[in-house]
């Protein structure tokens, strides 16, 4: 009896032993154990739903999932290409401690609201499940809203903790197309979606100088507020607000310029350096603001500078465009497209002017060149065509008609033909004004050879001189 209890003690401790073993080793290190356990998740929790296609590998050599979808009737997140590595110990108390993980291909699809929020909140995973993720890479990643709003991501690796309700980012690092994001952030199962991040940002699009600079947004996809600092290519400040984003999406803000250097660009430095401020806003179709700018290389003082328009493909296109200066109302409208390209801009704007007067400041005794209005058109890239059309005063002279052609380079304006008529006759003048490295100009006139004209020279400066003729018939 004494050895019958023995055997039965023993036999009852090698089951305690070996059952728990047993199942254990069935769970980590077999297929089918990871099957089970992946057969027991949910496929329903709160008012989402889960789909896991075709697990395989084992969690003790790791695991692959072809397929998860998590789908909400405000969203749908598709995960493609699972594969990775997870610790045991966690796995009991429902813990998912990847070492490291590797998804192909995740999509997000934003619905369009079909009924009035609810009670019920989506989940990002079961309430019981936490997912740790120490090293995770991404290989695409793609949003889109029914609003049409795409974003593609590639190359994407971070850290995170994913928890019911939450998604915090300790680092997260991926390329947008030509820009390079970096940050950390707390993402909400809310609705509407929320989130907390800050990041930094760099683009190097083709054909022009690199941007730098910190973006941090904090709210939900109704309401975003926003805060962007740039470094690069100038200093800027920007306070504003992205809203409405499911749906006709816009922003508006301020922004504050330091130090914008158009030469970056390929432009003239005679501006110097541009300081000012705007208000801004956008949407689907463009952008646009208004606000004063003060171009510190002119010495004249602010601007009032308006802008409607888009950016598409390397294209700036202004729908219109205006500056105006405040001390003495000379203003300049204008549309047409800046487009970058190498030894650029290439630019193709039509406009017109009014009041204009140089130089900009000063008395208008001491002001030698007006001109009340006119239209313009610039084309090519440096040194720009130019043609305009207008009509003009220099010094005590009359007001005179003027059609001129010419070149604008980075320091200096040519003009190759200026067809003029004053005092009932008519000019053709060429000439230049150059100011860098100092201000300097000259014109000179060609005589006509038509017949019957008598020539004469112009009341100008002694640094000009020029030919008219007077009309058949007029008076002397």
């Amino acid at each position: 009896m004494r050895r019958l209890l023995l055997i039965t003690a023993a036999l009852l401790v090698f089951l305690a032993i070996a059952v728990p073993s047993a199942a254990v080793y069935y769970v980590v290190f077999t297929e089918s154990g990871f099957q089970f356990i992946v057969s027991r998740i949910p496929h329903r929790f709160g008012n989402t739903t889960l789909e896991i296609v075709h697990p395989t590998g084992t969690v003790a050599n790791g695991i692959h999932v072809d397929r998860v979808v998590v789908d909400h009737h405000l969203s749908n997140v598709r995960v493609e290409d699972i594969g990775g590595h997870v610790k045991l110990l966690p796995l009991l108390w429902q813990t998912i401690d990847a070492t490291d993980a590797f998804i192909g291909k995740v999509t997000v699809t934003v619905k369009r609201r079909t009924r009035p929020p609810g009670t019920g909140e989506p989940l990002f995973v079961p309430r019981w499940m936490v997912i740790n993720a120490g090293h995770a890479r991404i290989g695409m990643a793609t949003v889109t809203v029914y609003n049409g709003f795409r974003l593609d991501a590639t190359d994407i690796e971070g850290a995170a903790v994913i928890r019911h309700r939450t998604i915090r980012l300790f680092h997260i690092q991926g390329q947008l197309g030509e820009t390079r994001v970096s940050g950390i952030g707390l993402l909400h199962a809310a609705d509407p979606f929320g989130l907390d991040v800050s990041t930094r940002v760099n683009w190097y699009p083709e054909g022009q100088p690199p941007w730098a600079g910190d973006v941090a947004a904090k709210g939900d996809l109704a309401s975003l507020a926003l805060t962007i600092h740039t470094t690069a290519p100038f200093r800027a400040d920007f306070q504003g607000k992205a809203l409405d984003l499911t749906s006709h999406w816009h922003w508006l803000g301020d922004v504050v310029a330091h130090d914008l250097d158009i030469r970056v660009w390929g432009g003239s430095g005679v501006l110097g350096l541009i300081t000012g401020k705007a208000t801004l806003h956008g949407d689907t179709h463009g952008f646009g603001g208004s606000g004063e700018a003060d171009p510190t290389g002119l010495h004249v003082g602010p601007f009032h500078t308006e802008f409607d328009g888009f950016y598409h493909d390397h294209v700036l296109t202004a729908r219109h465009m205006s500056a105006r200066h405040l001390a003495t109302g000379a203003q300049a409208t204008g549309s047409g497209t800046i487009e970058v390209v190498k030894g650029g801009p290439r630019l193709d704007l039509q406009g017109n002017w009014r009041d204009f007067r140089w130089p900009l400041v000063g008395k208008d005794k001491d002001v030698p060149f007006h001109s009340p209005s006119g239209i313009y058109a610039l084309k090519g890239v440096l040194p720009y065509d130019v043609h305009m059309n207008g009509i003009a005063r220099v010094r005590d002279l009359p007001l005179m008609p003027a059609v001129v052609d010419g070149s604008l380079g980075k320091d200096h304006f040519t003009w190759s033909r200026a067809e003029v008529d004053l005092f009932q006759g008519h000019g053709s003048v060429n000439g230049n004004v150059t100011w860098s490295p100092q201000s300097t100009w000259s014109v000179a006139g060609e005589p006509l050879t038509s017949g019957w004209a008598e020539s004469s020279t112009w009341p100008v400066p002694a640094q000009a001189a020029s030919t008219c003729r007077r009309r058949p018939g007029s008076s002397p």
